[in-house]
Parts: C-alpha cells; structure tokens; sequence
C-alpha cells in the first residue's frame, strides 16, 4: 500500500465507520480495531485470533461485498495477529527506559531503545495537553528508532488512537516506513495505565514485524 504525503488520514470514526466495524466483527476470530475512508477507498485495522489470514480476508471482502456493497481491496486490510501467534524475530528492538519530565506547560520524554549492542535514546516535548502526550511520546521513539536504521529508510509515525474493546483500552499505531518502497504497518498494544509506554509499545509491535529486513540487508 503506498501513502502520498500530500493526503492525510481521516481523523475521526464515522458511525457508519463504526457499524462496519461491528459488521466485521461477525466473523470468528476477529477484533475490529478502525474502519476509515482515504482517497475513496475502505481500509481497516483487525485484530486476528486466527492464522489463516487470507481466509479472514476473503471473508471480510466477501461481508461487506454482500452486506454493505462496499468493495475494499486485500490489500487495504491490515492484520495484528494476537502476541502469542506472532513469529517473533531472532531480534527484537527492545525498550529500555522511559523518562517523563512534565511541568504545568511542557511534556518531555525520552526513549531509549537497544538492538543488539546498540543503545540510542531518542527525545521529544512539547505542551502538556491531553493527547498531545501521545504524539510527543510517538515522536521520541521515532527519533530513537531513526538513529537506529541510519541509511536503511525514513519512518513516520502516521497515526496514534486509543480503540476500546470491551473494558480494555488499546493504542494503535499506524507506521510508514520507506525503504525500497514505502509500506505501511500497523502496531497495537495493551494500556496498562500508562499511555506514553503504551504509544512506545505499539510503535516498536509495528516496526519489529518487519526489522530483520530492515537492518539485516
């Protein structure tokens, strides 16, 4: 899937979005997490209890064909299989520490991240303003992770919700990563009570599905 930078995402669910959503829910083995519009077309973020996920996809394609007529291309289906199922690297970018300094008008974190051998720390601040913490805490591990692949690619850090399902909050980020094409990935994790390490979390779920290519070529 390739995103042109002069686009942007849809900032906000619509109820029709939402219903989508719960349509998608239907089939078994499958959490739907965001249901958006960009250029004209449908895309969707699922949560996959499952392994068979050209199957979910044709079933979801199939769904919303015969019950909405809505048409959405396999590609615009994007999966976060379940942890357990997930085939984890050899190596994994690992957190190391997390460091918060707030005041009355500023947010600053700062991330440190290590892959190997390498230990690098990347920083970020701005206002302390509701989900403006979120942004500052996606933007210091983007900085981090940046110092990481020097030469290996450009990261953006394109999107970060909050999605509830059933009484659990969940952060998912929406990653590009150009590097001999630009590709989008898509990362979740569990709010355990803190957000900045929720958003650091969810980041590095996207960008380790894909760091064995990234940084062993």
């Amino acid at each position: 899937m390739v995103y042109n930078e002069n686009d942007q995402w849809s900032q906000n669910n619509s109820t029709e979005d939402e219903n989508i959503c719960k349509l998608i829910e239907e089939i078994p083995g499958v959490i739907c997490l965001k249901v958006w519009q960009h250029s004209g077309e449908y895309h969707c973020v699922v949560r996959a209890e499952r392994v068979d996920l050209r199957r979910a996809s044709n079933e979801i394609r199939t769904l919303l064909h015969n019950r909405k007529g809505i048409e959405i291309r396999e590609e615009n289906i994007h999966f976060t299989m379940a942890g357990q199922q997930i085939e984890t690297p050899k190596v994994r970018i690992e957190l190391l520490s997390v460091h918060i300094r707030s005041t009355m008008n500023s947010y600053g974190v700062d991330v440190t991240l290590k892959y190997r051998e390498n230990e690098v720390t990347g920083h970020a601040e701005g206002a302390f303003d509701g989900e403006e913490r979120l942004k500052i805490a996606g933007e210091a591990t983007r900085e981090a992770l940046t110092k990481l692949i020097p030469g290996k690619g450009r990261l953006v850090v394109r999107e970060i919700e909050r999605m509830k399902i059933k009484d659990k909050e969940i952060i998912i980020s929406l990653i590009t990563i150009s590097y001999r094409g630009e590709r989008i990935h898509c990362g979740a994790a569990l709010n355990r009570g803190d957000d900045c390490e929720a958003v650091i979390r969810a980041i590095l779920d996207a960008v380790n599905r894909y760091i064995d290519v990234l940084l062993n070529n």
